[in-house]
């Protein structure tokens, strides 16, 4: 059997595979849900360890949060309250990507979070726990977690005592890390174990569910294909130097690049395939290159004929 025959019969059988469904818990919904919403939300990519589901006490739960972590409550069906809990790290970097579109690196400066920062938080918060009932419509989960939105900001761990029920909560508590590891902290959000919420959905028939979990899948694919970095270069000029030459370099000799042209540079990829051509100039005070060909064969054909081999030296602009 030829290997295109393989291949074939392994994706007729997976068009015939239904996904099984056992996995729909919180767990797992809350981790999909809390780094899609973040993502639609606000543009940012977090990363989200796994998520513990803890049953605890009132008296628990107003231990637990860190110092300078955002709390709130969280308003749900038939008047019941949750709450969440954001860390600094976490919080500081929700607030970065609104107010600089971009997560510094630098230390996070203690301070107390506001009412300013609760309500910044609040759209990515709801957009969460919205995703978090649509992953478990199926799932017995969905009774205890479904119906909530973000409530009233807490200025300290006392304001729990006041507003929560002295009841049983189930805690869902997890790892964030933001922007590839620039803030790292702890993310909670505990509900009414005693569920208020609607009932799980009859699963579909298999044809459906196929369907459903291909979406989910592509959905996954291009968001996760959209957050791969492209790095690109702007290249002044090239140099053909021999062996005996590049060997004979010392500090302080100069390269004279004749084919420079601050209105001609060439915008490469990795590997230096030709993307753009460009020409020099500023923004906001920062060096940049302004696109003016966005022909890759036709940007190769005006700045670096083929019969000019590859370089072994380049001089670079900054790029911002």
């Amino acid at each position: 059997m030829s290997a295109n025959a393989v291949l074939r019969r392994k994706l007729e059988a997976g068009k015939r595979f239904v996904p099984v469904r056992d996995t729909d818990t919180a767990e797992r919904g809350w981790r999909l849900a809390l780094a899609r919403a973040t993502h639609e939300a606000l543009g940012l990519a977090i990363d989200v360890g796994p998520v513990r589901e803890v049953r605890r006490k009132l008296a628990e739960l107003m231990e637990l949060p860190p110092e300078n972590a955002l709390m709130a409550t969280l308003e749900g069906p038939e008047g019941g309250l949750g709450l969440i809990v954001i860390g600094p790290e976490v919080l500081t970097a929700l607030i970065e990507v609104q107010t600089m579109k971009r997560v510094a690196r630098s230390a996070v400066m203690p301070r107390r979070p506001t009412r300013t920062d609760a309500a910044m938080v609040a759209e990515p918060v709801d957009a969460a726990l919205r995703a978090l009932s649509a992953e478990l419509v199926h799932s017995d989960d969905l009774t205890w977690t479904a119906g909530f939105r973000f409530g009233a900001h807490l200025a300290d761990a006392g304001g729990m005592e006041l507003l929560l029920e002295d009841t049983a909560y189930r805690t869902l508590e997890c790892e964030v890390t933001a922007a590839g590891g620039a803030r790292r902290g702890r993310v909670m959000i505990a509900l009414p174990a005693e569920g208020r919420g609607p009932r799980p959905a009859p699963r579909r028939g298999a044809p459906e569910a196929a369907i459903e979990a291909a979406r989910h899948w592509s959905t996954i694919m291009r968001d996760t294909v959209l957050q791969v970095e492209a790095p690109l270069e702007g290249v002044v000029g090239r140099i053909r130097l021999s062996l005996d030459e590049v060997l004979a370099l010392k500090t302080g000799d100069s390269l004279r690049i004749d084919m420079a042209n601050l209105e001609q540079i060439a915008l490469e990829a990795p590997g230096g395939r030709p993307v753009a051509l460009c020409r020099l100039g500023q923004n906001r005070g920062m060096r940049a290159v302004r696109l003016a060909v966005i022909d890759p064969q036709e940007t190769a054909r005006m700045l670096f004929p083929r019969a000019e081999g590859p370089a072994l030296t380049r001089s670079r602009t900054p790029h911002g």
